[in-house]
């Protein structure tokens, strides 16, 4: 019977943490969770840095704002906009693209944590977009399941003329804006952004200066 008993103290246990989003308020609003953003992202490049309180599971997620960044290991989003835990919602693909279970993450941190601001974020010296404009300009193709990850740049390497100045940062730009421009377009995120919960932009992130232009 003792051990009926721990079982049970045990599920109830479970069940009460189980409720990791209560109900609350969004964080802030598109604006300010811009102003969030670039104020941590000065901080970083000022060598600036916060204090990291642990984060508590009662607590419910609010994030400031959602990021689908690179999976590129220079480009760490919680250090570069200085962060802390819960603040920030964080998906991370190479090339910052978003496939079907990317953008569902997104649209539930949007719906269920109520994000008010999506920011696409691309950055300098990305080795996919390097790839998929190798690839565009007559290179071999990527083995196995990098072909995927190349195919899905290579719309934003056809709008950039092959000649262009600083052509990869362009191509880069527009993988970033290509991306947020169809994740806008959903069923979730749309209906947010007509009423005005929800702001979907893309950034374009130097590594060497660490600065990040939010447009």
């Amino acid at each position: 019977m003792a051990q009926d008993h721990d079982a049970a103290a045990d599920s109830t246990d479970v069940s009460e943490f189980s409720h990791a989003d209560p109900p609350a308020p969004p964080r802030g609003t598109p604006a300010e969770a811009l102003k969030y953003l670039c104020d941590g992202n000065a901080r970083f490049t000022k060598g600036g840095l916060r204090e990291r309180p642990r984060p508590s599971a009662v607590k419910p997620q609010r994030p400031w704002a959602t990021l689908l960044t690179c999976a590129d290991t220079r480009v760490g989003p919680e250090i570069v906009f200085d962060t802390g835990f819960g603040d920030v919602f964080v998906c991370r693909t190479a090339g910052n693209i978003a496939d079907r279970d990317v953008t569902g993450s997104i649209e539930y941190s949007v719906k269920e944590f109520l994000a008010p601001l999506v920011v696409v974020v691309g950055h300098s010296g990305c080795g996919a977009v390097d790839a998929a404009v190798t690839t565009f300009d007559g290179g071999p193709m990527p083995p196995a399941s990098i072909v995927s990850v190349v195919g899905t740049i290579m719309p934003a390497v056809s709008r950039v003329r092959h000649g262009a100045p600083d052509r990869m940062r362009r191509v880069i730009e527009e993988n970033a804006r290509l991306t947020a421009a169809a994740l806008a377009a959903g069923p979730i995120l749309a209906p947010a952004i007509a009423g005005g919960k929800l702001r979907v932009t893309w950034a374009y992130h130097d590594l060497a200066s660490g600065v990040v232009t939010i447009h």
